[in-house]
């Protein structure tokens, strides 16, 4: 279950008529509309709400904040991101939000979405695919879709007391929402505020001259340490900027009261506090303190810090989180107006180049820890400050600063990667890559960003546009004399080789990448390119020369100090040690892989990991375990979703791990509901994946898994096998997590013995065709020392000591009988 909803640090004010109304809203409508002028309250009505009915939906609540963004386009990757969906490599993300949400009851809560009003259609479309969604919505217009029901909201109710004839009470005041709320923000800079026969009626002529918009009356509350309240409303009456008539002459009467609220508050501060406003609004999403003495920061000692503060407690400036170093940000109407004020004083190019040079530091500072043992670490910072990342992008491009966005984009290509966040990210490069064209930029920081963007792209399964780019970042490193820069070039041209089949292209890069490898002192990428150069070897991993290249890669990951990487080696390791019949020793490495992989966020390395797992149990014969890592391994491949109408499943070598999915199917005993994985299957989009890809080792599991496909064919006969192709194209990707399980996992009939596994009974199954050991070995693509550990454990099972004493308890059971014949 999802629940993202901020915690609200202040007690709910003047609303309960309002908060029922739109709780029987949310129980007859999908979506609703809370519409108002900004600072009205809509976004503390609509918590409070989606906090009070996120038990009415059984898979949760999430909170998607759309302030810091103004790009329609990025609405469907935020939402995606609050829900941990990463992306597919072949359908379009919304797609794939669409599929996530299909069968789900849930309710996504979307605030401030008048910044991006174009992407309202989506709404309607993703409402109209998931039928127990349910949408809550926070603008300051109203969307204007079919279904769609808005509640206005208006500010609180305000005490008129020019309209009693007897002075009210301070108790009878105290009743106004308006007011109540005005002494609660009172009493949070002076707690010892309370109000009083002197005061009471100031109050609530403050707040009714504020017509009562919440962050008007907050915004004054605060200067209750400095203006008494009757100081206040004489202030607030001789301001030049009158509330209720400055503004926009068109804009809402409300909104030139928040507006000339903002601007009172503003006029308040003092210069060093007004520069120190504005140019904190430069920042989206929020900021550290450092950011802020970066982009912020004056001449004077701890200026930043002491104006921070006094903007905090000015209500201007809030702690939005803190987690280590303190978070701090605005309220988006409040950072609104500070951008004006910023323009106003021709400030704007010089705080946003700052700001720009800023996240440009950061980002360079960290690409090499997001492959080390702080990944973690660098990939939550990087998170939490992508919209500034955006804001800083988004300068660079329409600036035209070449050299600045190409090193931006190069520097964050590894956090789109690892969070999964392939399109934006090929979107970025390709923007940037547009504005190098003929203009002479330099060509290491081109080459880097073509290498990059066809990484991301070649995890899109567009191959084509990911080799062009790959070929261009070689041409261009070549050039520039860049050894360490070609070798990854070269490297990932050769994995895009493999995708597409050319396996004669990529084994004529192979001896200049080798090359390149060995004259370069311990570096990632050269530990990167001896994992690979294994695959490549003669036998792969299995082979002398592939261990070898291995065993290279390890001592550099491990002298680097890289767990991602150095579990990738011990993954690879683990299945030759699997290969070589040591299975203890597989399990060992892998579950060392294990432990580094939990110190780091590394979604493709985890997939690794559960793919190693899947062959494993798939090659020892025990389905059981096989099939629930399979289901893993699939839940984690569907979070990536659908697009262009076909299912998708990104499992890496996908084609490989649909074949052993059928496999282990025919091995329990499932062989219909195998040939509907195999028509699945072939419905897919294919990719090609030629027998270099993951070596000789995995082309054996490759040629394994199609011999399968001979066997259910033959069991089922033609007919009854082409029906079940039939049956399992028509099936969604969900589905395979569907397939029912055999009654009993136990493959021996007798209690009176201990259960063979499936690999097992498949080794005696042929032992009774009367099979050599190394022609079983040959069969089963497993070597002869893994054929005599199975066979001693089955003697050990019966309680017998040869063949024909199998054999013989085999066929007193009719197990063989009722075992298709491998």
């Amino acid at each position: 279950m999802v629940y993202n909803l901020p915690g609200q640090l202040t007690r709910f004010i003047g609303r309960e008529r309002e908060l029922a109304e739109i709780l029987q809203l949310l129980s007859v409508a999908r979506l609703v509309t809370v519409t108002g002028p900004g600072g009205v309250g809509k976004t503390s009505l609509a918590l409070q709400a989606a906090s009070k009915v996120y038990d009415r939906f059984t898979d949760g609540v999430s909170c998607i904040s759309l302030g810091p963004i103004r790009d329609p386009t990025l609405i469907i990757p935020s939402i995606a991101q609050s829900l941990n969906l990463t992306e597919s490599p072949d359908r379009l993300l919304f797609d794939s939000l669409k599929a996530f949400l299909h069968d789900r009851q849930m309710l996504l809560l979307l605030d401030n979405f008048e910044q991006v009003i174009p992407a309202a259609p989506l709404l309607t479309e993703l409402l109209s695919a998931c039928a127990g969604l349910k949408v809550l919505v926070t603008s300051r217009e109203a969307l204007r879709l079919r279904g769609e029901q808005e509640f206005p909201l208006a500010p609180l109710e305000l005490f008129s007391y020019e309209l009693v004839s007897d002075p009210p009470s301070p108790e009878t005041l105290a009743e106004s929402p308006s007011v109540a709320l005005f002494v609660q923000r009172a009493q949070a800079g002076q707690p010892d505020f309370r109000l009083s026969a002197d005061n009471a009626a100031a109050v609530a002529a403050v707040c009714l001259r504020l017509d009562g918009l919440p962050l008007a009356i907050e915004l004054a509350a605060a200067r209750i340490k400095i203006l008494p309240p009757q100081a206040m409303l004489g202030r607030l009456q001789e301001s030049p900027l009158q509330l209720l008539t400055s503004g926009a002459r068109d804009a809402p009467a409300r909104q030139q009261t928040l507006r000339a609220t903002m601007q009172w508050s503003y006029d308040l501060l003092n210069p060093d506090e007004q520069r120190a406003f504005r140019r904190l609004s430069a920042f989206a999403g929020g900021f550290t303190l450092d950011a802020a003495s970066r982009v912020g920061g004056g001449q004077r000692p701890g200026e930043v810090l002491d104006d921070i503060t006094s903007l905090i407690n000015k209500s201007l400036v809030r702690q939005i989180e803190s987690n280590g170093e303190p978070r701090l940000g605005m309220l988006e109407t409040i950072r609104e107006f500070g951008l004006e004020q910023l323009a106003q004083a021709n400030e704007i190019e010089a705080v946003y180049r700052a700001h720009a040079a800023y996240y440009l530091s950061l980002a360079e500072e960290s690409e090499p820890h997001l492959t080390g043992r702080e990944q973690k670490v660098w990939l939550n910072r990087l998170r939490r400050e992508q919209d500034n990342l955006r804001v800083a992008l988004r300068w660079g491009v329409e600036q035209h600063e070449t050299e600045f966005v190409l090193r931006l984009v190069g520097a964050l290509w590894q956090y789109w990667f690892l969070r999964g966040q392939w399109s934006e990210g090929r979107r970025w490069f390709e923007e940037v890559l547009a504005l190098t064209t003929n203009k002479g930029a330099d060509k290491t920081l081109q080459a880097k960003a073509m290498f990059a963007a066809a990484n991301l792209i070649r995890r899109q399964y567009d191959f084509t546009r990911a080799r062009a780019l790959c070929e261009q970042s070689a041409t261009l490193y070549r050039e520039a004399g860049d050894r360490e820069g070609l070798l990854a070039a070269l490297n990932e041209l050769c994995r895009i080789l493999d995708y597409q089949g050319d396996a004669e292209a990529a084994r004529a890069a192979l001896p200049e990448i080798l090359a390149l490898a060995e004259g370069l002192p311990d570096l990632p990428i050269k530990a990167e390119v001896y994992a690979m150069l294994h695959t490549h070897a003669s036998g792969g991993v299995n082979s002398e020369k592939g261990a070898r290249y291995l065993a290279e890669s390890e001592r550099i990951y491990r002298a680097l100090d890289s767990p991602a990487g150095l579990a990738t080696v011990l993954i690879f390791q683990g299945a030759g040690a699997d290969f070589r019949g040591d299975t203890a020793r597989g399990r060992a490495l892998r579950d060392e892989a294990e432990r580094l992989a939990a110190e780091v966020e590394d979604q493709p390395l985890r997939l690794l990991l559960l793919s190693a797992r899947v062959v494993s149990a798939w090659q020892s014969g025990d389905y059981v375990t096989a099939r629930s890592y399979l289901e893993q391994l699939i839940g984690a491949g569907l979070k990536v979703g659908a697009g262009a109408g076909r299912p998708a499943l990104y499992l890496g070598q996908r084609n490989l791990f649909l074949g052993i999915l059928a496999a282990v199917l025919h091995g329990q005993g499932l062989s219909a509901w195998a040939a509907r994985v195999y028509g699945l299957a072939d419905k897919l989009a294919p990719i090609s994946e030629s027998a270099t890809m993951g070596g000789e080792l995995f082309d054996a599991f490759r040629k394994q898994t199609l011999s399968v496909r001979a066997e259910v064919r033959l069991q089922l006969g033609d007919e009854a096998f082409a029906k079940e192709l039939a049956e399992g194209r028509a099936m969604r990707v969900e589905d395979l997590l569907a397939i029912p399980h055999p009654d009993s996992p136990s493959l021996w009939p007798s209690s009176l013995y201990e259960p063979l596994t499936g690999r097992e009974l498949e080794v005696l199954i042929l032992l009774a065709q009367d099979l050599s050991n190394p022609q079983i070995a040959e069969r089963l693509v497993v070597c002869r020392r893994t054929v005599d550990a199975h066979l001693r454990s089955i003697y050990q099972k019966l309680g017998v000591r040869s063949r024909d004493g199998a054999i013989r308890l085999a066929l007193e059971y009719g197990l063989l009988e009722n075992r298709h014949a491998r």
